[in-house]
């Protein structure tokens, strides 16, 4: 289940939809962690970290 899960918010990053991929990655990740998936709580974590490599500068960052 939290493989499918994961593989949802990677297609959901893949069709753009960043805001959505992150909290499903983030909500993901704090379940994976509660039972003990360090793995996939690291890969939830790299689709945050994807997310945020991507993302246009905002207008504070110069």
């Amino acid at each position: 289940e939290l493989d499918g899960r994961l593989l949802r918010a990677r297609l959901t990053l893949a069709r753009g939809r960043r805001s959505e991929a992150r909290e499903l990655a983030a909500d993901l990740a704090a379940e994976a962690r509660a039972k003990g998936f360090g793995l996939i709580a690291e890969r939830c974590a790299a689709i945050g970290g994807r997310i945020d490599r991507s993302a246009p500068p905002s207008r504070h960052d110069g």
